[in-house]
């Protein structure tokens, strides 16, 4: 099968799961990323981001270099903030006039058609994961259908979190691959919107419509899964949940939980993780997490996934600035031991690629009994 060679920019440790993961990108062949030369990545490999392991990949700072290599750009959302029209949108426009291949996982700002021009001169495409439904279809469907939820046959897994960007995908990436391994039928719905490009779904980018009344969303999320189910027959269902399960702050309120609500409400899963901030935690807090999930979501934690972050409580309460600070993956594996004993809940690193097997081989003896 030919590969197309990718170039991804803007790099940082947003993206650094999927480089880890890029075998189940059965169509690209990664072959160089690229930063701004002030994010202190250049000449280090990619896996440096995050604190994680090596990917292979030296991060280069010199973007019109790398498009010698490829024959697609990948245009990707970072956790660092960027200037769209100074930084992004050049770019773009310079690999499309070099004739390279645009995928675009970040928003364009309103530059879609422009751009869509620009690649059709140039005899290239524009690959845009942007959430495209039609809404008067899915509410004529909501008046036609019969109102009852659908129940599942097939084990659903749900990965879930404190907060956003902490391994929560890393996880939905690992649980994939370990589950194939061992010789299951997988299907998945993501936490991100171009997971298509990794061989299953993307979160529903009806779950953020406007338009869409809020127990209408939690029907057809119903309806959404019932109908892979019934498609793809498998043997387990990986469900990643986008954001955060409640406020960590009052300047940080991940959207108060209300997501996780819906999705709950349309989904009772047969396992759960939960991904945890790196901390010093004591047994009050797990209790307290533990009685959330259950009478306010429904679901039961069955283990904990700590990823190797802390959250600057300083930044965050004088300044209203979300940031958080991270560790070598090897500090994680120190706390994790400690917090299992001390809390009774088996907690995993999301990095550690032995620990992220022992992760999925709990939760499938936990499903068997």
């Amino acid at each position: 099968m030919h590969k197309e060679r990718v170039v991804v920019y803007p790099y940082d440790a947003k993206f650094a799961t999927v480089l880890r993961h890029r075998k189940l990108c059965e169509t690209l062949d990664f072959v160089g990323v690229a930063s701004p030369s002030g994010w202190g990545l250049t000449g280090k490999d990619a896996g440096f981001s995050d604190y994680g392991s090596d990917t292979g990949l030296i991060v280069e700072n010199r973007f019109e270099h790398l498009l010698d290599l490829c024959d697609t750009v990948w245009f990707v959302q970072s956790e660092t903030q960027i200037d769209f029209e100074k930084l992004i949108y050049p770019k773009i426009a310079q690999a499309i006039q070099s004739r390279k291949n645009i995928i675009c996982s970040l928003d364009l700002k309103g530059k879609e058609r422009g751009l869509k021009e620009l690649c059709i001169k140039h005899n290239v495409y524009l690959r845009y994961f942007k959430s495209t439904f039609n809404l008067d279809e899915l509410k004529d469907n909501m008046k036609s259908r019969r109102i009852q939820f659908n129940k599942f046959e097939t084990p659903i897994i749900a990965v879930s979190g404190c907060a956003e960007g902490i391994h929560k995908f890393e996880i939905q990436l690992a649980l994939r691959e370990h589950l194939a391994n061992m010789g299951y039928r997988v299907s998945q719905i993501g936490s991100r919107n171009y997971c298509e490009l990794l061989g299953f779904h993307s979160f529903p980018g009806f779950m953020y419509e406007c338009g869409i009344s809020e127990s209408d969303k939690v029907l057809l999320f119903n309806d959404y899964i019932k109908k892979i189910e019934l498609e793809e027959v498998p043997d387990i269902i990986i469900l990643g949940v986008p954001g955060g399960i409640m406020p960590v702050h009052e300047n940080s309120t991940d959207g108060f939980g209300i997501l996780h609500y819906e999705v709950f409400q349309a989904v009772t899963p047969d396992a759960a993780i939960l991904s945890i901030l790196y901390s010093t935690y004591n047994e009050d807090f797990f209790d307290k997490l533990y009685n959330i999930a259950k009478y306010r979501f429904g679901f039961e934690i069955d283990c904990c996934s700590m990823a190797n972050k802390f959250l600057d409580w300083v930044e965050l309460s004088n300044y209203g600035i979300e940031s958080y600070c991270a560790m070598s993956s090897s500090s994680v594996d120190s706390a994790k031991l400690e917090y299992s004993e001390k809390n009774n809940i088996p907690t995993f690193n999301p990095l550690n690629g032995d620990d992220t097997y022992k992760l999925t081989s709990y939760l499938v003896d936990k499903l068997a009994q």
